[in-house]
């Protein structure tokens, strides 16, 4: 079946760049830890740059976005705030509705493609099966920028028809009560809270199969959606790690030693060592440029995309740790000793 799009729903006539974003994004930061959540307004900045449209099918209005271009992108978000990374990574995570019949999705993008979808599949909650669809019923955690959410998705159990994997089934926003009981230290402005539904009928059609075979014949749906979504949550991680190599830059020269000792910047093991984790975080650089640069070019396997998943930026952060640790035990200042440290190996990279 083919839909006809209206243009004057789908055309983006903002001039917001990306660098305006992520120059609002670093003086608002703090506000957004202070409120536990990315609010609804920067939701809108996040989409007047194509975040929310960038899964969105063609057919539909969207544009879809090469997945090693949107990577960088959350990569540049998270530099400045990783919670606001993480939070944006989400709009590849539209992939995960193509397996919804055609009709739901005209439907589903109807007053246009920018689409805010968030969820929390686990903890799977019982649903009571109807004649139509099921009754949704219970609590989840971890739904991180649901408060920004247009839609929000949540875990029942499958059945024999689908090997028992879970069901996501696709509310709107309205339909969710979010219990704000995310008191953390880390990534408090991900807003993972709670999420509950009070006996709400979803329909089978509006239920989807994480992973699952796409109604859509466009190439970005040809591509591993879990593993898609894999990578753009890793890559948060990996600007978490840019993050603390350039503020070294910035700040971390020229601290000496009370004793009269050399610089930090000065001492080979210091410098040797923090080059180091410079080079195991551009050597996840190429794991994201190994990604098609066309959606529907498979170069390498799912199994293989999953794996490097695992690479791309979480050793550099394993060796950020133990820094930060060793820093501890020496008596120094942890975030000093993450500055310092990286400054110097950046130094010693160049060199």
């Amino acid at each position: 079946m083919t839909y006809t799009v209206d243009e004057s729903i789908t055309t983006t006539t903002s001039a917001t760049t990306l660098d305006d974003v992520l120059s609002e994004l670093a003086d608002r930061r703090d506000e957004f830890q202070r409120l536990g959540y990315v609010p609804r307004d920067f939701v809108d900045r996040l989409i007047a740059i194509g975040i929310y449209r960038s899964a969105t099918p063609e057919a539909f209005g969207g544009s879809p976005e090469r997945p090693a271009d949107f990577l960088r992108t959350i990569e540049k978000i998270s530099v400045i705030d990783a919670s606001t990374g993480w939070v944006a990574s989400f709009g590849c995570q539209l992939v995960y509705l193509g397996t919804l019949p055609a009709q739901t999705l005209a439907e589903l993008f109807a007053e246009g493609p920018d689409v805010v979808f968030a969820g929390a599949l686990f903890p799977v909650q019982h649903a009571e099966p109807t004649e139509t669809g099921f009754v949704v019923d219970g609590r989840w955690k971890f739904g991180s920028g649901s408060m920004g959410a247009d839609v929000i998705c949540v875990g029942i159990p499958g059945d024999d028809s689908i090997d028992g994997e879970p069901r996501g089934a696709l509310l709107r926003a309205a339909d969710v009560e979010i219990v704000q009981d995310w008191d953390v230290l880390g990534m408090k402005a991900s807003g993972s809270f709670d999420l509950v539904v009070h006996s709400v009928e979803v329909p089978r059609e509006w239920t989807f199969i994480r992973g699952g075979e796409p109604s859509l014949d466009e190439p970005l749906y040809c591509y591993p959606a879990i593993t898609y979504a894999a990578q753009s949550l890793a890559v948060t991680s990996a600007g978490v790690a840019r993050a603390a190599l350039d503020h070294a830059l910035k700040v971390g020269a020229g601290v000496a030693g009370v004793t009269g000792a050399p610089e930090l910047a000065d001492r080979a093991y210091y410098r040797a060592g923090i080059a180091q984790a410079e080079a195991q975080l551009r050597s996840g650089a190429p794991t994201s440029s190994r990604l098609p640069r066309r959606p529907g070019t498979l170069p390498w396997s799912a199994r293989s995309a999953t794996s490097s998943t695992r690479t791309c930026g979480c050793r550099p952060l394993a060796w950020l740790a133990r820094c930060v640790l060793v820093g501890r035990r020496r008596g120094h200042d942890l975030t000093v000793r993450v500055r310092e440290a990286a400054r110097n190996g950046h130094n010693a990279g160049a060199r």
